[in-house]
């Protein structure tokens, strides 16, 4: 469907979603998979436990680069 609009703020004002409904969810929901679909998690999900500081920097380097050191 095409929607005509008279001013640019009138478009940016039919951007967004004020009712939120089970459709809107859905919405939300099925964005969110997309996101993971694209950029799956680079490692496991839970809880890392490291014997120090420096052995934690080495598998965060390994995984992710040098973006998360402490």
């Amino acid at each position: 469907m095409i929607h005509r609009y008279r001013s640019f703020e009138e478009a940016q004002r039919a951007l967004w979603r004020f009712e939120t409904d089970a459709e809107y969810y859905r919405m939300l929901a099925d964005l969110f998979q997309l996101g993971r679909r694209l950029a799956p998690p680079e490692r496991p999900a839970g809880i890392f436990r490291f014997h120090s500081m420096e052995e934690a920097n080495i598998e965060r380097t390994s995984k992710t680069g040098d973006r998360f050191q402490i």
